[in-house]
């Protein structure tokens, strides 16, 4: 008796985004096993048809190459000769079989993963090893949930050749819906796309995020791959830089490529982090916001003997109020504040904001950098004072999107979250991922007013890029140099929200070293005011005020009955508001 004891492969589950639409789902395949043993123990006739259905239905298998299996393996109860393939292709033989017109020919059924939008969510969704495991993104970190469990088919074969089967059934994977959006992050992608059809940046990368609650309603990078074929290169790097690169070369590509930059990599915020600085400056009343001045000649000296720290306006800014301070995103008045602050509380409110430290979104690969984020014995006052506006340290685009958040929702930093909830294939719900509150930061009082200024740096200063007809809309432009500062490159960001009482969306753009004559953020202004167009109708967050329609000036001749003489007169047409 010949004994088998064969795994059977569960299906794993679906990830699907938050209205069930598919981003990532199992297909069953078959493989296709000849059993020599068997069949040779039937009549003629019966081997004949066989071998001649098998040939006809199954591209590259002759009958010859079976015939001959059947001389050189005639005791193999197991020879694969087809494999991977729809339940359309293996119809024919299926039904012959189960009509007993053939014998000898058996089914493995396996599964194969498929991603029906290729490169969509490429870095949040993550995809699988040969070994069916989750190698990055939502596939590893839900690894467990999406797996199901194993089961067995146990079988023998007597001795007049009768198969005999007993199966441990296969429990099916869970599956996993996101807070992801689809038709969100198909806006963000295209945006970015968009964008790449007339820049050049070394990177982009984009979170849409409700900062009421943490959920995050999209996220995206580019350059991307394709989920379906993740070792593919060829989009990126031409033949000949490929044939030249080493084996460990392209697997370092590879994990960069495949790696979530906003969870992954840092940069130094910039701009984007002094309202954090304005937050704590009110917070704990350190300077009367509607009495202060600060006054900017264009540099600030940290200390005596100290070379000065320039604004980014060299002439200055001149006397302004700490609003007027966010609008014209001066670095003087910030260092001000910055010092005034002190290193005890800067060092503690940087903390309570979430830096230097992982945001615990479920995303597999996050980083704290929290060796890039100065210590508090490292706060002196030329770090205290650079800090302020955001220069010297480092964020992940994670951080930077949950702490702003807590800006702008009433001072309540929220836990980021991708996973909505885990369901069974037959919809009982196995884990539902409430919001998770981590802190209260600032009072409601001074979030509200941080919202107020940050629409200023929008309706009125170098925020004006990013402003949408109808709507309210606040945020902050950032623009750093990285690395060297001698090279002079750069990565631009903005981030903004709407409405501003109450928003609904905050996003987060983040260009890394865009090619220009005079980098600034307009380039991640510009990205962030395409998304923003399409997201807010759809997401039906009401609009503000209706867009101005401009007269319609149009410009006629009236003759007057019994003169020669011609007189113009205007005729004014209004054309009434439409949304």
């Amino acid at each position: 008796m010949t004994d088998t004891n064969n795994q059977i492969i569960p299906q794993r589950g679906s990830i699907v985004d938050n209205k069930g639409i598919p981003l990532a789902e199992s297909h069953k395949i078959y493989n296709v096993i000849f059993d020599p043993a068997v069949i040779i123990q039937h009549k003629q006739e019966t081997i004949d048809g066989t071998l001649k259905l098998l040939a006809d239905t199954l591209e590259d298998v002759t009958v010859e190459q079976l015939s001959k299996l059947l001389v050189d393996r005639k005791r193999s109860h197991y020879e694969l000769i087809a494999k991977k393939l729809t339940y359309t292709e293996i119809q024919p033989i299926d039904e012959a079989l189960k009509e007993g017109r053939i014998k000898g020919v058996a089914f493995e059924e396996q599964y194969q993963r498929t991603y029906p939008y290729n490169t969509l969510a490429s870095d949040v969704i993550g995809f699988l090893r040969s070994d069916g495991e989750g190698l990055w993104g939502i596939e590893k970190t839900y690894n467990t949930y999406l797996s199901g469990t194993v089961g067995r088919r146990f079988g023998s074969v007597d001795g007049q050749n009768r198969f005999n089967q007993e199966d441990i059934v296969a429990t099916t994977g869970y599956n996993v819906e996101l807070n992801l959006d689809f038709t969100i992050q198909t806006y963000i992608e295209e945006a970015i796309s968009r964008f790449y059809e007339t820049e050049e940046a070394l990177s982009v990368r984009v979170v849409v995020m409700n900062p009421q609650n943490g959920k995050i309603l999209g996220m995206a990078s580019y350059p991307n791959f394709d989920l379906n074929n993740p070792y593919d290169m060829r989009h990126l790097l031409d033949e000949e830089t490929l044939n030249a690169m080493t084996t460990q070369e392209k697997s370092d590509f590879l994990n960069t490529l495949w790696r979530n930059g906003s969870i992954s990599k840092s940069y130094e915020p910039g701009s984007t982090f002094k309202p954090f600085t304005f937050a704590m400056t009110l917070e704990e009343y350190i300077l009367d916001p509607h009495e202060h001045n600060f006054l900017c000649n264009g540099y600030k000296v940290a200390y005596q003997g100290q070379a000065p720290i320039y604004c980014w306006k060299r002439t200055g800014h001149g006397n302004q109020t700490i609003y007027e301070a966010m609008s014209n995103s001066c670095n003087v008045a910030f260092m001000d504040m910055g010092e005034a602050i002190g290193r005890e509380f800067f060092y503690n409110y940087q903390r309570m904001f979430g830096f230097g430290a992982v945001t615990n979104i479920d995303l597999f690969g996050e980083e704290s950098f929290r060796d890039l984020v100065y210590s508090y014995n490292q706060l002196n006052p030329v770090e205290i004072q650079t800090s302020a506006f955001g220069q010297g340290f480092q964020v992940t685009p994670m951080q930077l999107i949950a702490g702003f958040s807590s800006l702008i929702n009433g001072g309540y930093l929220y836990e980021p979250q991708l996973m909505r909830r885990i369901v069974s294939e037959d919809g009982l719900l196995i884990v539902d991922n409430k919001p998770k509150l981590q802190r209260k930061v600032i009072s409601e009082e001074v979030s509200f007013e941080t919202s107020t200024a940050l629409r200023h740096v929008v309706d009125e200063g170098t925020g004006k890029g990013a402003k949408i007809e109808g709507y309210s809309i606040g945020g902050k432009t950032g623009t750093a140099e990285k690395g060297n500062r001698e090279t002079k490159d750069y990565i631009v960001s903005f981030i903004g929200f709407s409405p501003v009482v109450s928003p609904e969306i905050v996003t987060l753009v983040v260009v890394d070293d865009p090619v220009g004559v005079d980098v600034n953020s307009r380039y991640a202004a510009r990205i962030f005011k395409d998304i923003m167009e399409n997201v807010l109708p759809y997401l039906r967050v009401t609009k503000e005020y209706e867009a101005e329609v401009p007269e319609v000036i149009i410009e006629t001749e009236v003759v007057v009955e019994g003169t020669e003489d011609v007189e113009e007169t205007t005729e004014e047409e209004t054309t009434e508001d439409v949304e």
